[in-house]
C-alpha cells in the first residue's frame, strides 16, 4: 500500500509538471518559413496560429496553389520546431517514458 501511495504522488507530481511545462509552451512561439523565407508562419507551443507574413513578390494572382502551398509549409516547419521544443522540455519530466500527445 506504500508502494501504491508513493507512486500516485509521484504521478500527480509529473503531471503538475507536465501542466508546468504545457503553460510554458503555450507561452513561447516557433517560426517556420518556405520559399525561401518569403512566407513566414509563427505558432505558439500549443500549435495554435499566431500569425502569417507574406512578401508581396510572392502574390501571383494566377497561381495561388502556389502560394497555399507555401503557407501549408511554413506552418508545418513551425510545427515540427514546436514539437521537437516540447519534447525536449517533456524529457526532463518524463525520463525514458515516452507520453502520448501532442505536447510530448
Amino acid at each position: 500500500m506504500q508502494n501504491f501511495k508513493k507512486l500516485v504522488e509521484q504521478a500527480k507530481k509529473m503531471q503538475s509538471e507536465i501542466d508546468k511545462i504545457q503553460k510554458e509552451l503555450s507561452q513561447e512561439r516557433f517560426e517556420g518559413e518556405a520559399g525561401g523565407g518569403m512566407v513566414k508562419a509563427i505558432l505558439d507551443g500549443a500549435f495554435t496560429p499566431v500569425s502569417l507574413k507574406i512578401e508581396k513578390e510572392i502574390i501571383d494572382p494566377n497561381n495561388a496553389g502556389m502560394l497555399e502551398d507555401l503557407i501549408v509549409a511554413a506552418f508545418c516547419a513551425a510545427q515540427k520546431k514546436a514539437k521537437i521544443a516540447a519534447q525536449e522540455k517533456m524529457k526532463n519530466v518524463t525520463g525514458p517514458f515516452d507520453i502520448p500527445g501532442d505536447y510530448a
